[in-house]
């Protein structure tokens, strides 16, 4: 999609239902992107006074509803376009979103208290990997975020590299003792996998050299017995 400049503002921000705040700040920035007259019918709505008797300003309202409607429609999986597929207008969509979405302060701090529990007790699965436990954790933050809640590059570096198991114990020293205060959290997941990459490198190089040395003992053996 392109901007009133002929920009190019990419496709819209996709929406499946979770996280709505994130969505909607993205989908705000992405539609004043484009123009700010058509943030505005889709924000804030617009009237027509006479249906039979258009003026040029009404015809330019209505073009720009329609690429509101169609910009919305194409940001939303199947369920939510579901929930507002009956709706023309794109700020009865807009409108209609946030009423579904928005939640109201008590349960919000219902939501901040769970996941900050989930943040707090977070832990690796025992058969899960490096990189599944960093997405499972960047979800909650994402959710705490999306709540108003935010938390520090550094807290995340933290909590991922206390939930590592001991076998990282010497890259888990190496990063505290020297970037894990500046670095971001793919930073720091991106020097556990590298670490990850070369221990199993020198596994299978040290592993070879001692099946080649078992079967060394194994000859020798033979030809002592011939």
């Amino acid at each position: 999609m392109t901007s009133d400049n002929g920009i190019h503002v990419g496709k819209p921000p996709f929406f499946d239902g979770n996280n709505y705040d994130y969505w909607k700040t993205r989908m705000s920035a992405h539609l004043k992107a484009m123009s700010r007259k058509l943030w505005r019918i889709v924000n804030d709505g617009y009237v027509i006074l006479d249906a039979k008797n258009l003026t040029p300003v009404d015809e330019e309202n209505d073009v720009l509803n329609d690429q509101g409607v169609n910009v919305l429609f194409s940001a939303l999986d199947v369920s939510e376009f579901n929930r507002v597929k009956s709706l023309t207008n794109a700020n009865d969509i807009w409108k209609k979103l946030m009423e579904i979405h928005e939640v109201t302060s008590s349960v919000k701090e219902a939501k901040l208290y769970v996941f900050k529990g989930k943040f707090s007790e977070f832990a690796m699965k025992k058969d899960g990997s490096v990189a599944e436990m960093f997405n499972r954790l960047n979800d909650i933050v994402n959710e705490l975020k999306g709540l108003g809640f935010e938390v520090p590059d550094m807290d995340f570096n933290h909590k991922f590299l206390r939930s590592l198991p001991k076998r990282y114990g010497t890259i888990v020293t190496l990063l505290v003792r020297s970037n894990v205060k500046t670095a971001t959290p793919t930073q720091i997941l991106g020097e556990v996998l590298t670490h990850d990459m070369f221990k199993k490198s020198q596994d299978e190089t040290h592993g070879g050299e001692i099946d080649d040395k078992k079967k060394s003992v194994a000859f020798k053996a033979q030809d002592s017995k011939n």
